[in-house]
Formats: C-alpha cells, structure tokens, sequence
C-alpha cells in the first residue's frame, strides 16, 4: 500500500502505516469511523441541536410565540430605561454625581442619533410612524433655515417620540417596511456602543462600592439607608447586559447575511439608514417564518441584496415555502454579474426543509439553474431526490434519525444521499456496516463539500474519501466546490486533510482561490492563503483573484489577497 497523505484525520494509525496490511487498515478506519464524535460531550451537542431544531420549528409553528418574544424584546428594551432612571433616582439621594452621569449615560443615545441621521433621517422616521405629519415636515424641507432652528431644538424630544411610537406601533411584530426595521437595528448598535455597556460598568462599580466586596473599596456611607435597593440594580444590570447581548447578535447575525461577516461594514450601512443592503426586514422574515410571500418591488435589488436574500433563504432553519416575483432578475442577464445572481439563486436550495418555492415571471435564463437544483432537493416537488425518499423507507427513516435500518444491506447510492442531506449520524452508521469503493466516497465527499456539511465532510475524510478526487463530470473537486458557496468549516477540514489550495479544475481552469474571491466569501479566501494559495494564481482567461475581487467591490477580500500578496 502506498504513502497516505493525510496524517491528520487518523493519527494513531499513521506512526505505523508502513505496517499495515490493507485489509487491517480498513479495520483501523472503521473503527475511527466508529467512534467519531462518539464521546459525552458529542452526543450532548447532538442533543442539543435536535432540541434546538425543535424549538425553532414550535416557534414557525406558533405565530403567537413570535409575538411573545417581539413582546419580550420590547418590554426589556423599556425596562432597561426605566430601571436606570430608578437606580439614578434612588443615588440622587447620597451621590448626585453618579445620579447625574446614569441620566446622561441614558440620554446618550439620543444625543448621538440625532448627530448620526441628521434632519432628513428623523424626519423619515416620523414620517413613517405618524403619516399625518408628512405634509407639516415636508414644508420644512423648503425652509433650510427653520429645518435647521427645530431640528438643533427638538432632536433629542424627537428621537424620543420616535421610540415610544416605534415601540408601542410594533409591540409584537417586527416593522414591514425596510427603513424602519433598519433604524431600530441602528438603536440597537447604539445603545451598546454608547449605553448598555456603560450602565454596566457604572452599576457594577456601585454593587462593588455599596456591597464592599472583596473590601477593595470603601462603601460610599457608613449609613446603611443609603444605598441603592439591590434588587433595581440587579435588574438593571440584568437588563443592560441583555441589551448588549441581543444588540450584538442582530449584529453577527445581520453582518453574516449582509457584508460577508464585517460588522463594521454592516455598521456603515446602517449609519446610511441600511443604503445598499437587502431590506434587512424580509431577511428577518426568512429566518423567523414558515411561510414568506415577498410582496415588495425588488426592482431596486443589487446585486450583493440579492446574494443577501438568497443566503438568508438558504440557511433558515424554519422557512418551509417562499414565493417572490423574479422579474428583476432580468437586469442581470446582459451584464457581468449574470453568473453571480444565478449561483446565488442556486444557495436557496441549500435550504432542505423549504417544500415550496414560487417564482413569478422568472427570466428563461435561470430556469435550467433552478431545474438542476431543484432535481437535488430533498423536499420539493418535481424533486428526484425527494421521489428516492417517498420509494426508499431507509432512506426516509435515516432522514428522521431513525438509522437501525441502515445495518441491513442497502441500495446502491445511498451514501451520497445521505451527504447531500447532511445525515452525519446515519453515514456513521452506513460507512461502518458496509464497504464503500473510494469512487463512492469520493462522491459523497463532493455532495457534502458542495452543501456545506461540515460533519458529513469530517467523517467522510476519516473514511479516507479523497479530498483532491476531481468530478469526470465537470471537473469540480470537493474544495473547489466548498469555496465556492463560502463554506468555511468544510473548506478548513479540507485543507486539514491535506487537499491542494492551488489545484485546478481541468475542464474550466477555475482553482478554490479564484472562486471563493469572486463571491466575496472572505474567511475561506483566509484560510486558502494560510494554506499557501497562491494569490497570483491566473485562470485561463488572465483573471487573478485579486482582479476578481476588486471588480466585485469586495474590499475585504481584497484587503487580505494584498496581505497574502506581500
């Protein structure tokens, strides 16, 4: 048997490989295979994840619930307020200092907003919540003068008016209209860049102080009675953290969708009132409901919007039907970002829960990309897939985790089945019941690199699947293919196992550097330059990655090509 090439997948077994009889080095990978992510802490994240499977198919389920935790959102949003201004009201009484730098603290984010949006964002604001004033604030904008004497006069009172009217408008729902849902993701970043995070350490100061803890600091009185009640600043503190909790994963969650993960980006956008970026509220939408019907005009979609709805799509946990009109895909069929937006449509279908997906007035162009993908889908109708699941009981019970039947003999082309679905638990099972030839592996490792299962792929590589096997098909390999979609933990095992950064598909010259800058995927193009890509690498056509990347706009990745460059 000849040099193995992947040390790191089976450790034990490569001190010695120069030993090892073929047949007793299938027993070694079996048994590898056999105890993969078998340990305590694997079968509890396991548990985990099918609990928290559950939990977000009740919330779909149950509009009610989702009300419930707008509702929550809401009422700690108030009761953040109100429990600073108690905790400010009850220091006032022994330290007037600390009293008055809790108000300000408060106040902060109304003195910044109103510097971050200017007259034209709190009058769109209002607007919005109070149509009866439009006409009133329009006439303003004729005045430049007077605009200006009201807005330096009543800022803060009306940023102020725009959160209880936000607030009480959406108690239990999220807002319908872009601009609104991206001003209260704003409110959100604001209050922990310039509040939450300071009540924090101001109130946790006062505990220490008042409490005397660990007697490093002297309290503020020898007097008992004053002092702030501990439940309030327990609350306060509670609430504040919270915040700054919440307010930072609307931000990774957002930034992951919208700017590749850069939340400063993301944060840019946001300070232009969301310009440039996918109505952040369908977004939400998608990975809240069961069933989305876009009813907005996507006529003003870029490109990277479109990337944005499709990649929130493709990753929802919950959304199980989406009907949107495709006209506005017309505008790309002429122009470079063709290819781009009909891939991007492909990243829907990543989305193996979605049964219905609606496409009105779709230009002929995509509609042999959305036959192909839909013919791979485990859940659609007209899907092959999904027909091999209603004929194969095995397959269908390997699906609900149900996999004491995979120990019996099975069909041929069931291991590629269950990782295009990412069924990790029931390849397990499959790869340690039965032998697989090195082609079969090698094609389940392309279907599980391709949809981005992370698992699938690390088990499959511990079967030994060859992670440079290349598709006769198309010439595709499975790291072309996870860097392609920016599937970063399937790109890092890959390249853990060894799979070549700089090779090239033989039938179309594209290589994992190249693909993965031309979509903007900016942490696979990271770890492909750890892995000693090749940043001047040139596809056939005189394209380098970095010419991709920079007239893609994608800055980031730019920005690291130029490091790896230097």
């Amino acid at each position: 048997m000849g040099p193995l090439s992947r040390p790191a997948i089976v450790p034990s077994l490569f001190a010695r490989h120069q030993e090892v009889h073929a047949s007793e080095f299938f027993q070694v990978t079996e048994e590898g295979v056999r105890r993969w992510r078998m340990d305590p802490l694997s079968l509890m994240e396991d548990r985990a994840q099918h609990l928290s499977a559950a939990w977000n198919d009740t919330k779909s389920a149950w509009p009610a619930l989702i009300m419930a935790i707008i509702a929550k959102s809401r009422a700690s949003f108030l009761l953040d307020i109100v429990s600073d201004l108690v905790v400010a009201q009850q220091l006032w009484e022994f330290h007037q200092e600390l009293a008055i730098t809790t108000c300000l603290i408060v106040a902060l984010p109304y003195l910044m907003l109103p510097a971050i949006l200017g007259p034209s964002g709190l009058q769109r604001l209002l607007c919005a919540l109070h149509p009866s004033l439009k006409t009133m604030l329009q006439s303003l904008g004729h005045r430049p003068v007077l605009e200006g004497i009201v807005f330096a006069a009543l800022a803060v009172p009306g940023f102020l008016l725009v959160d209880v009217s936000f607030v009480l408008q959406h108690l239990i729902s999220e807002p319908a209209t872009p601009a609104l849902f991206h001003y209260w993701t704003l409110r959100s970043l604001v209050e922990v860049a310039w509040e939450s995070n300071l009540q924090v350490a101001l109130q946790s100061y006062i505990w220490i102080r008042q409490e005397n803890l660990f007697g490093v600091m002297a309290p503020f009185s020898d007097d008992s009675d004053a002092s702030v009640n501990i439940v309030f600043l327990g609350v306060s503190i509670a609430s504040s953290a919270l915040a700054t909790l919440e307010g930072l994963s609307k931000l990774s969650t957002f930034a992951a969708l919208q700017t590749g993960s850069s939340r400063w980006r993301f944060v840019q956008a946001m300070l232009r009132g969301g310009q440039g970026l996918a109505p952040s509220n369908l977004l939400n939408d998608m990975l809240r409901q069961k069933r989305v019907e876009v009813a907005e005009d996507l006529t003003s979609l870029s490109r990277y919007g479109w990337d944005s709805l499709c990649r929130a799509a493709g990753q929802s946990k919950v959304l199980r039907s989406l009907t949107f009109d495709g006209r506005f895909l017309q505008k790309f069929v002429d122009s470079t970002d063709f290819i781009g937006a009909r891939n991007s449509l492909g990243v829907i279908f990543q989305n193996q829960k979605l049964q219905e997906l609606h496409i009105a007035n779709l230009p002929h162009q995509y509609q042999q990309h959305v036959d192909k993908s839909t013919a791979a889908h485990l859940a659609l109708e007209r899907s092959e897939l999904r027909r091999r699941l209603a004929a194969d009981p095995v397959f269908a019970a390997a699906v609900q985790g149900d996999v004491e039947p995979l120990r019996l003999p099975t069909r041929p082309g069931l291991l590629q089945d269950l990782a295009r679905c990412g069924q990790a638990r029931a390849l397990q099972v499959l790869l340690t019941e039965a032998k697989h030839s090195t082609e079969e592996t090698a094609r389940a490792l392309w279907f599980a690199g391709e949809e981005g299962h992370g698992a699938a792929v690390e088990l499959l590589l511990r079967a030994k699947a060859d992670p440079k096997q290349v598709n006769p098909r198309n010439g595709a390999f499975p790291l072309l293919m996870a860097a392609n979609y920016g599937h970063t933990e399937p790109v890092r095992l890959l390249l853990e196992a060894k799979a070549d950064p700089k090779q090239v598909n033989p039938q179309k010259g594209t290589f994992p550097l190249l693909v993965a800058a031309g979509k903007g995927h900016t942490e696979p193009v990271r770890l492909l330059l750890e892995a000693k890509a090749a940043p001047e690498q040139r596809h056939p056509q005189f394209v380098t990655p970095l010419e991709l990347a920079s007239g893609e706009g994608f800055t980031e990745v730019v920005e690291a090509l130029r490091r790896g460059s230097g």
